[in-house]
């Protein structure tokens, strides 16, 4: 059977030409969710160095905490959200059913050319932040008759464009398929014969974040992966992920996802409800009725 088109939430891989540019696809129906799964709709979305559209099929969905700051503004029906230092949290109108398609570092602004930091901490209107020439496909999207249809409108529509961008901007694909690694931060400036300056303000102007701001959110992350998947005490994770101890790992785990390590652990066998959803078991492609990854 087919679990993520069954889902109430599911988390999809993209296919491999656009792991660079698509880090996941995701949907959440709270319609099929008893008591809205236990959350009464509320979802916290981590700081994190990914910018994302997001469409509300059906339901409202309110906006209450954004830039480390209290809101309260209802979100538009498809709304663009940029990178952030800080956590998103909303709570639910009413009932609601969504998709939302989350980008690679750098990958929305090299396929669109408009800068990343401008968004930074900020959730708009998705027309407010990308291209005349994307409006339609964007309607196209929510108006497809499913979750299912929507990838492969995705896929069809930013595959030709990735191809098209991706090999000219190649340095910067490959510290993406390398989540930023330092070693390959300082192989990318001796290769292009970049300064450290020219550097950073292009890192700024692809992510809305200093590179050394993705670098810490991306080996958090793969620090936590490595330790669903894998186990293993949380010193031998943080040593080989490069921190200097335990104690800094759990700084950074608590710093971004608001509980220790051992806390996101056990939330992450539960099901999925509340937020999260990057760090949990990706569907392949081939589940969706695409390519397998």
């Amino acid at each position: 059977m087919n679990r993520a088109k069954h889902a109430t939430t599911a988390l999809v891989a993209p296919p491999p030409a656009l792991h660079a540019c698509v880090r996941a696809f995701y949907w959440r129906n709270l319609t099929a969710e008893p008591q809205n799964g236990g959350t009464d709709g509320r979802t916290y979305i981590p700081a994190g160095p990914y910018s994302a559209v997001v469409w509300l099929i059906e339901g409202r969905v309110r906006l209450v905490e954004a830039g480390g700051l209290p809101v309260c503004e209802e979100l538009p029906r498809i709304l663009f959200a940029g990178p952030h230092r800080y956590p998103f949290r909303s709570e639910a109108i009413s009932a609601y059913r969504s998709f939302g398609l989350v980008f690679q570092p750098t990958a929305a602004p090299l396929l669109t050319a408009r800068p990343a930091h401008p968004l930074l901490d900020r959730i708009v209107p998705a027309p407010d932040a990308l291209p005349f020439d994307w409006w339609p496909w964007l309607e196209a999207m929510a108006q497809a008759r499913d979750d299912e249809q929507r990838v492969e409108l995705a896929c069809t529509f930013l595959g030709p464009r990735w191809a098209a961008v991706a090999p000219t901007r190649s340095a910067w694909v490959r510290l993406v398929e390398a989540a930023w690694q330092r070693p390959l931060q300082r192989v990318t400036i001796a290769g292009q014969n970049w300064s450290q300056r020219h550097f950073q303000r292009q890192a700024r102007e692809l992510t809305g974040l200093r590179a050394g701001e993705v670098e810490r959110l991306l080996r958090c992350e793969r620090a936590l992966i490595d330790l669903r998947d894998n186990g293993g005490s949380l010193a031998a994770v943080a040593a080989s992920h490069g921190y200097a101890d335990q104690a800094h790992f759990t700084r950074d785990v608590k710093a971004f996802f608001g509980q220790p390590p051992a806390t996101m652990l056990r939330r992450l066998g539960e099901p999925p409800s509340a937020g999260d959803w990057l760090l949990r078991e990706r569907e392949r492609m081939g589940d969706v009725g695409g390519p397998a990854s």
